[in-house]
Protein backbone atom coordinates (compact mmCIF):
# COMPACT_ATOMS: atom_id res chain seq x y z
CA UNK A 1 0.00 0.00 0.00
CA UNK A 2 1.57 3.31 -1.03
CA UNK A 3 2.11 5.86 1.71
CA UNK A 4 1.93 9.62 1.44
CA UNK A 5 5.01 11.74 2.04
CA UNK A 6 4.85 15.35 3.13
CA UNK A 7 7.68 17.02 1.23
CA UNK A 8 7.98 19.82 -1.26
CA UNK A 9 6.57 17.33 -3.78
CA UNK A 10 3.42 16.74 -1.79
CA UNK A 11 1.48 13.62 -2.60
CA UNK A 12 4.34 11.65 -4.15
CA UNK A 13 3.54 7.98 -3.69
CA UNK A 14 6.26 5.91 -2.03
CA UNK A 15 6.15 2.13 -1.97
CA UNK A 16 7.47 0.62 1.24
CA UNK A 17 10.04 -2.14 0.82
CA UNK A 18 8.87 -5.41 2.31
CA UNK A 19 11.30 -7.30 4.50
CA UNK A 20 12.52 -10.68 3.31
CA UNK A 21 11.33 -13.75 5.15
CA UNK A 22 13.71 -14.82 7.92
CA UNK A 23 16.00 -17.74 7.26
CA UNK A 24 14.61 -21.00 8.56
CA UNK A 25 16.33 -24.00 10.08
CA UNK A 26 17.40 -26.55 7.48
CA UNK A 27 15.13 -29.55 7.26
CA UNK A 28 16.62 -32.90 8.31
CA UNK A 29 15.58 -34.51 5.04
CA UNK A 30 17.18 -31.75 2.95
CA UNK A 31 20.37 -32.07 4.97
CA UNK A 32 20.42 -35.82 4.33
CA UNK A 33 19.83 -35.33 0.59
CA UNK A 34 22.63 -32.78 0.31
CA UNK A 35 25.07 -34.97 2.19
CA UNK A 36 24.25 -38.01 0.01
CA UNK A 37 24.65 -36.00 -3.19
CA UNK A 38 27.97 -34.50 -2.09
CA UNK A 39 29.18 -37.97 -1.11
CA UNK A 40 28.19 -39.51 -4.46
CA UNK A 41 29.17 -36.68 -6.80
CA UNK A 42 32.21 -35.38 -4.96
CA UNK A 43 33.54 -31.85 -4.97
CA UNK A 44 33.54 -29.22 -7.67
CA UNK A 45 36.93 -28.34 -9.17
CA UNK A 46 37.04 -25.00 -7.36
CA UNK A 47 36.32 -26.79 -4.05
CA UNK A 48 39.23 -29.17 -4.64
CA UNK A 49 41.45 -26.16 -5.37
CA UNK A 50 40.24 -24.49 -2.15
CA UNK A 51 40.96 -27.65 -0.18
CA UNK A 52 44.49 -27.71 -1.58
CA UNK A 53 45.00 -24.05 -0.56
CA UNK A 54 43.71 -24.77 2.94
CA UNK A 55 46.00 -27.79 3.18
CA UNK A 56 48.96 -25.51 2.36
CA UNK A 57 47.85 -23.00 5.08
CA UNK A 58 46.95 -20.33 2.53
CA UNK A 59 43.68 -19.38 4.23
CA UNK A 60 43.58 -15.78 3.07
CA UNK A 61 44.14 -16.70 -0.57
CA UNK A 62 41.52 -19.44 -0.21
CA UNK A 63 38.97 -16.92 1.04
CA UNK A 64 39.74 -14.50 -1.79
CA UNK A 65 39.50 -17.31 -4.35
CA UNK A 66 36.18 -18.50 -2.88
CA UNK A 67 34.83 -14.93 -2.97
CA UNK A 68 35.80 -14.66 -6.63
CA UNK A 69 34.12 -17.97 -7.48
CA UNK A 70 30.98 -17.72 -5.33
CA UNK A 71 30.31 -13.99 -5.46
CA UNK A 72 29.40 -13.19 -1.85
CA UNK A 73 31.84 -12.86 1.01
CA UNK A 74 29.47 -14.40 3.56
CA UNK A 75 28.93 -17.49 1.39
CA UNK A 76 32.66 -17.69 0.69
CA UNK A 77 33.44 -17.62 4.43
CA UNK A 78 30.91 -20.40 5.03
CA UNK A 79 32.40 -22.53 2.23
CA UNK A 80 35.97 -22.04 3.46
CA UNK A 81 35.00 -22.90 7.05
CA UNK A 82 33.14 -25.99 5.80
CA UNK A 83 36.22 -27.14 3.88
CA UNK A 84 38.48 -26.37 6.87
CA UNK A 85 36.32 -28.65 9.01
CA UNK A 86 36.54 -31.31 6.30
CA UNK A 87 40.33 -30.90 6.19
CA UNK A 88 40.59 -31.32 9.98
CA UNK A 89 38.59 -34.55 9.84
CA UNK A 90 41.13 -36.14 7.51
Amino acid sequence: MPARVLTYKKGTAVVKIQKAAPAQKQNVRHHLVRSVISECVGMAPYERHLLEMIHLNRDRQALRYAKKRIGKLSLAKAKVSQLMALNQQK
